[in-house]
């Protein structure tokens, strides 16, 4: 832009204290947080689901605007938006759907649907995924078209990519007004939240058929490409932008990378920064720790006060926690401070995150030195939550595996931790390493995207 914005909108189904999933619920809410603290006034656009948290959130008020008729696939959907700040001053519009609010997690079902309804599998994406994806960023465009005095709207991810298009289609004058940038969170398979044919691109989105037939991987109509003609395209590493222009690259990026490449698209990389001030283990009211501690001055005797405490709370055979909580434990660990090393992995459970990988090198370890102790975190692909399952009844004492996710949990996991494993098959930034520094745990990863930001050997080790 040729002059500095004042007013940005950030669009994204996720933000951490309001709606969590992944790592962009921690790039949307600093970055929000770090605009307004730079003066320019920030809008984050979230729908509100059945999982949203509230206590972010001050000053709600009903219906901003009034309601607006969206048509997608075919079918009406009445859709309201709702205003409210949270603490730190960024501005938030609700975008309000029964669609939105049955949900009880981000992106999949949880454990609670399962019950429910069978067919509704735990850790598997909605079936109405597309709806949801396409009414979000119908609903968002139609706030535009009454609302435009924006500079620029970052849409984050494949789920809010197809904005500018929309928008251009639209109204022109409008989209003219605006810049526009799509940020590539992850452009993995099972992350495109691509259209299965043309046809279905075509009632969804009612974008140009030239439009959507240019932006096609084999028979799926991709929203990166569709973003890629209307849109500075960004990513979240310039490790991870090289990877996502080399055609070598196309397993990890279902294709994406050779049309990519194919297309001369340019894709900025920018590293995705974390917010230290949210995690300082020297305080606890933070942290989320039980006992305060500092590495930053080589102050790590409350390292060791939260691993006893750990120990005597989660690692022994007997549990002692309740089990109406967010997790569930398989196994136990037992741990000697003078001779154990604690390995830990806390993420979701998908093959991107080298979990397959992890189990099979864990098998090596533990029968090679019956000291190396394995601590897992997370919840995802049904396969490998099993196996991690099957892990801790085979090595009692030596694996410990939490099926799920509990924010004050996961933090206590890598506290008390020496290592932290991050074996990613393809990783396009990484936040977990910066987290284990943070308390004083050394990461091991994989050289691949954004994890190389680790200088081997000096903030950790690479392979």
């Amino acid at each position: 832009m040729d002059s500095k914005p004042t007013n940005i909108w950030i669009v994204s189904r996720e933000c951490d204290g309001i709606a969590e999933a992944g790592g962009v619920k921690n790039v949307t809410c600093s970055l929000s947080e770090g605009l307004v603290e730079q003066g320019i006034k920030t809008t984050l656009f979230i729908p509100r689901y059945g999982c949203t948290n509230f206590s972010k959130i001050k000053n709600y008020i009903n219906n901003v605007i009034p309601e607006q008729k969206i048509i997608v696939n075919n079918q009406e959907y009445i859709v309201s938006y709702d205003g409210a700040e949270t603490y730190s001053g960024v501005k938030v519009i609700f975008i309000v759907h029964q669609i939105f609010s049955e949900k009880n997690e981000v992106y999949t079902y949880s454990a609670k649907d399962e019950e429910l309804n069978a067919s509704n599998c735990r850790g598997i994406g909605f079936h109405d995924t597309l709806e949801l994806d396409v009414l979000f960023q119908k609903a968002v465009v139609l706030y535009t078209l009454l609302d435009n005095q924006v500079d620029l709207i970052h849409c984050h991810d494949a789920t809010t990519a197809i904005i500018p298009a929309l928008t251009y289609y639209a109204n022109k004058d409008v989209f003219s007004k605006i810049k526009y940038v799509v940020t590539i969170h992850n452009a993995g398979p099972g992350y495109h939240h691509d259209f299965s044919s043309l046809n279905q691109a075509i009632e969804y989105t009612n974008l140009p058929v030239e439009i959507l037939q240019n932006s096609m991987n084999y028979n799926k109509v991709e929203p990166f490409l569709i973003a890629s003609k209307f849109a500075e395209i960004s990513t979240v590493s310039p490790w991870y932008a090289e990877e996502l222009i080399n055609p070598a690259n196309s397993e990890n990026t279902a294709n994406l990378s050779v049309l990519f490449e194919a297309n001369k698209t340019m894709i900025t990389g920018i590293t995705n920064g974390i917010d230290y001030s949210r995690y300082e283990p020297q305080h606890t009211d933070i942290s989320l720790l039980p006992f305060p501690f500092n590495p930053l001055k080589g102050e790590f005797e409350g390292k060791i006060s939260n691993r006893n405490y750990f120990i005597n709370n989660y690692c022994l055979e007997k549990n002692i926690f309740s089990q109406d909580l967010s997790f569930t434990r398989h196994g136990f660990l037992n741990i000697d401070n003078e001779k154990s090393v604690l390995f830990c992995f806390h993420g979701r459970i998908v093959r991107q995150k080298g979990i397959d990988l992890l189990t099979q090198a864990a098998k090596i370890a533990m029968d090679a030195n019956p000291n190396i102790k394995f601590l897992i975190l997370g919840q995802g692909e049904v396969e490998l939550e099993n196996n991690l399952i099957s892990l801790s009844s085979e090595n009692k004492g030596g694996f410990l595996y939490f099926q799920g996710y509990e924010k004050a949990l996961s933090r206590l996991v890598v506290a008390v931790s020496d290592f932290i494993l991050l074996p990613s098959r393809f990783e396009p930034c990484g936040l977990e390493d910066f987290i284990a520094q943070f308390f004083g745990t050394i990461p091991i990863a994989h050289a691949t995207g954004g994890l190389n930001k680790i200088l081997n050997e000096k903030t950790g080790f690479l392979y």
